[in-house]
């Protein structure tokens, strides 16, 4: 295995080698963040607050399809770093051709299953009359890129899973680039976009944290792994309070800026939804590094079964929470998953280590 290309990260400090493989996937990622950044403005400058407000409610919808798309080729890539950990390049040859079919096939059911159901999702998620037509336009448009998205997170987790993370954010520069040239609309409103550039920040650690515990796992080396979760604990909780100042300073600015509008109701909204996001943060942080921490060892029960209850925690909230605290119970319906899921998170992954201990 002396070939074997990439960052083994069963080998030396486990700081140095996470901090030095994520810091490629945060410039991807604020690249990316940067980019959507710049539609949206497109967005809110040169076209009708409609077109705008349309493209926000199709968020939950593009955000589900892409974060299953980007789930199950992470969990490829899981298999594929175990291999790569064990030092078994047949496996890892074996794992990647399996992970390309397994992705086609996925990523045509969730196609077929959204264009056949997406105007049923609008009207669930109570889109007005008056923007469904817009938001169903441009959401088929997103899924017609689906596939695209699918090749490229296989590809790149694929990659991470070997230690590679420079190769995936050159192909994301590039593609940047041209997406710029094209200028194809795909946003969010302005205070989720705020929040959403800040989280990249977290949740790249927590993709780090699949490849590093997945390659010491297939190693055998349970030491390494839990050095290496107290110490990516450590650095997104640091991150968190920064990010929390972060906010409280320069939140209303960037939201002003997005949103193209002197319309105080809206500023005031999309900047207090912004501030309060990132107040939870510190359970934020950790949940992306404890979810793809036990994903890592192969433990997909917990992690899966947190995700689901998100999604249906995220639901009951917003019923009961917006008819009392009106855009406050909005803000708040997240952040209280976040500490929910985060605290399941954290027992399934004391159980897990009590066990592997013995």
């Amino acid at each position: 295995m002396d070939k074997q290309k990439g960052m083994d990260m069963t080998v030396g400090s486990p700081f140095q080698k996470i901090v030095l493989f994520t810091i490629p996937l945060i410039l991807g990622n604020i690249l990316q963040q940067l980019h959507n950044l710049g539609d949206t403005k497109v967005v809110s400058f040169y076209l009708h607050e409609h077109a705008f407000a349309a493209v926000g409610m199709t968020a939950v919808i593009s955000n589900t399809l892409i974060g299953l798309v980007n789930g199950f080729t992470q969990g490829f890539g899981i298999l594929t770093a175990a291999a790569f950990g064990m030092k078994n390049p047949v496996k890892i040859r074996k794992n990647v051709a399996g992970s390309f079919v397994l992705t086609v096939i996925l990523t045509t059911l969730l196609m077929t299953g959204a264009f056949l159901s997406i105007r049923n999702l609008l009207v669930l998620l109570h889109t007005p009359e008056l923007l469904i037509d817009q938001a169903e336009a441009y959401i088929r448009i997103i899924f017609l890129g689906l596939p695209f998205t699918a090749l490229y997170n296989l590809t790149a987790n694929q990659l991470r899973s070997l230690g590679e993370s420079k190769v995936p954010l050159y192909c994301l520069t590039a593609s940047i680039f041209l997406n710029l040239l094209l200028d194809i609309l795909a946003a969010h409103t302005s205070g989720r976009r705020v929040l959403d550039i800040q989280m990249t920040l977290l949740y790249t650690f927590g993709f780090a944290m699949t490849t590093y515990v997945s390659q010491n796992f297939g190693a055998g080396r349970v030491d390494r792994i839990k050095q290496g979760v107290k110490t990516a604990i450590g650095i997104v909780s640091v991150l968190s309070l920064c990010l929390i100042v972060f906010s409280m300073f320069f939140a209303r600015i960037l939201v002003t800026w997005i949103a193209s509008t002197d319309n105080q109701l809206i500023i005031e909204n999309a900047t207090m939804y912004c501030r309060v996001g990132t107040w939870f943060f510190p359970a934020l942080g950790p949940l992306f590094i404890l979810r793809c921490s036990l994903q890592g060892m192969g433990h997909r029960v917990v992690p899966l079964s947190t995700s689901v209850l998100e999604f249906f925690v995220k639901i009951f909230s917003v019923a009961i929470l917006v008819p009392y605290l009106g855009y406050l119970g909005v803000a708040l319906t997240e952040p209280i998953s976040w500490v929910l899921m985060a605290s399941i998170l954290a027992v399934g992954y004391l159980a897990v280590m009590r066990k592997r201990s013995k």
